[in-house]
């Protein structure tokens, strides 16, 4: 069973963050995720929608993964019906979930839950018994993002809707002759993808849409990463310095802003991010030990705030039926 991430125990505090070059602060509460009665730091998050809904996996004894939906302190399984593990890696604001699950024979496969339905997903002449489609992200258009994994081409990226693959071709593309290959890992509503070029000199975020790829300047920066983007396009990761730290940071119009608890003195890995502000991700601290959390914006901060209103007023509309479809699944 693929996970998405490392993660969990539950833990709480308020966090500061600072651009690392100057500008302004903002401050997130953070909430800890960890499933009850699962493994301790085997709950991991790595999808979350504007309605506050956050998405993950967690283990139980002997190791069998399962899905989960977190909500305002409360916690779904949800499973593939019959599967031997379920792991979970999107979410969008009309509940459509994807994910991969192990069937009965230990094989692994590739979903999109939508509607009540699940459906596999099946590229064009690839072998039954494989999941050729790895999934990365779901938008609210029904969009998904995937990896072929079977594919001679390496990091050969495709949008999934109704049913047609259609493949993202420029994305192989170097910008550089230091380039060795890229990754994208998230997506937005606008054709916004966010992902890393890595090269024999470093790694860095990118940003990729119909005008190819771009970068944006990180002082301070070693190594980053990008990992998940809004509708806003602000995007999270995690970076390194050099004097070796890992830290997550929010890149926002004005530039880059680490996310740090001051209270940890381990990493952090940023998951992803929506139009509201929120956060998820992951800390480990000294011991080694994962913490999956939510980060919210504090209610003082004016941005946040004035965004939340707006949005919240949209997905308001549809936040009911998608919590009746969740409940009827995870029952």
């Amino acid at each position: 069973m693929r996970r998405t991430a490392l993660l969990p125990a539950a833990f709480s505090g308020l966090i500061a963050a600072a651009s690392p070059g100057a500008a302004g602060a903002a401050t997130w509460n953070f909430i800890g995720i960890a499933v009850p009665g699962s493994i301790p730091g085997s709950t991991s998050v790595s999808g979350i929608n504007n309605v506050g809904e956050v998405v993950g996996t967690y283990d139980t004894v002997g190791n069998v993964s399962h899905g989960f939906v977190y909500r305002d302190g409360r916690y779904a399984t949800f499973d593939v019906p019959g599967s031997a593990g379920t792991s979970l890696v999107g979410i969008n604001d009309r509940g459509q979930i994807v994910g991969t699950y192990d069937d009965d024979s230990g094989t692994e496969l590739s979903f999109l839950y939508s509607f009540g339905r699940f459906t596999n997903f099946k590229m064009p002449g690839a072998v039954a018994s494989v999941n050729a489609f790895d999934p990365i992200g779901i938008n609210d258009r029904g969009q998904v993002l995937g990896l072929d994994v079977e594919s001679e081409t390496d990091n050969t990226y495709y949008i999934y809707q109704r049913g047609a693959f259609k493949q993202i071709l420029q994305v192989v593309k170097c910008r550089s002759p230091e380039c060795t290959y890229t990754t994208l890992s998230g997506l937005n509503n606008f054709g916004q993808f966010v992902g890393t070029e890595f090269t024999y000199v470093a790694s860095h975020a990118i940003v990729y849409d119909k005008s190819g790829m771009t970068t944006r300047p990180f002082p301070g920066a070693y190594d980053w990463f990008g990992a998940g983007i809004n509708d806003r396009s602000q995007f999270v990761g995690t970076y390194y310095t050099d004097t070796g730290a890992v830290l997550g940071y929010l890149y926002t119009g004005a530039g880059p802003v680490t996310i740090a608890d001051p209270n940890a003195s381990g990493q952090t890995w940023l998951m992803g991010v929506n139009d509201l502000d929120q956060i998820i991700g992951q800390t480990i601290d000294a011991n080694g030990q994962a913490h999956a959390f939510l980060a919210t914006p504090d209610p003082g901060a004016p941005e946040p705030a004035t965004w939340m209103m707006l949005v919240m007023g949209f997905t308001g509309l549809v936040a009911a039926s998608i919590r009746r479809k969740i409940v009827a699944v995870a029952a």
